[in-house]
């Protein structure tokens, strides 16, 4: 019987040392995994308050109907990252524009950026088109905007209104 008994101690001291072991090599795979957490919501997006920075008019792609939509949207990064926005409607469209306005616009030599700032508030001007036009010269359209970050989230503005500009008499 002392040959078992010696026998179970060596094991349970072995046993031991193995856990020692794979506890050692366990966390060093998870400090050097290098992941970085995503944050679910990177940016709180508004409609923009400037008067008339929201329209939409009939033009034309290659002589066929199309309606030009134009607006502006508030957006503040909540984030520490850089956030390198895009920008879509409900409908599809075909995006041709999406300026970042610094939030100083007078900043030299220009007040255009490639990103958001960390916690910065700026304004996302843009600029696309609908083939064929969904609406009529003279009627409201109403969509959805969204802001998605390069981490995939989706940011979004509903039922935003996009007045006609009815072209007058003199044009």
């Amino acid at each position: 019987m002392i040959g078992l008994e010696s026998a179970l101690k060596i094991l349970d001291s072995l046993g031991g040392v193995i856990k020692w072991v794979w506890d050692k090599v366990s966390s060093r795979q998870k400090a050097g995994s290098h992941q970085i957490s995503v944050p679910k919501k990177t940016l709180i997006v508004l409609p923009s308050t400037n008067k008339n920075s929201l329209w939409w008019h009939m033009g034309a792609i290659l002589n066929e109907p199309a309606m030009q939509i134009a607006g502006e949207v508030r957006v503040t990064n909540t984030t520490t990252y850089k956030i390198f926005p895009t920008l879509s409607l409900r409908e599809s469209t075909k995006m041709d524009i999406l300026t970042i306005m610094s939030p100083n616009k007078m900043a030299r030599p220009n007040p255009r950026l490639d990103f958001i700032p960390p916690t910065s508030t700026v304004d996302l001007d843009f600029h696309c088109f609908i083939q064929p036009p969904v609406r009529k010269i003279g009627e409201c359209f109403v969509t959805d905007v969204t802001v998605t970050d390069q981490f995939g989230n989706e940011h979004r503005i509903s039922k935003i209104e996009f007045p006609s500009l009815v072209p007058t008499p003199n044009e």
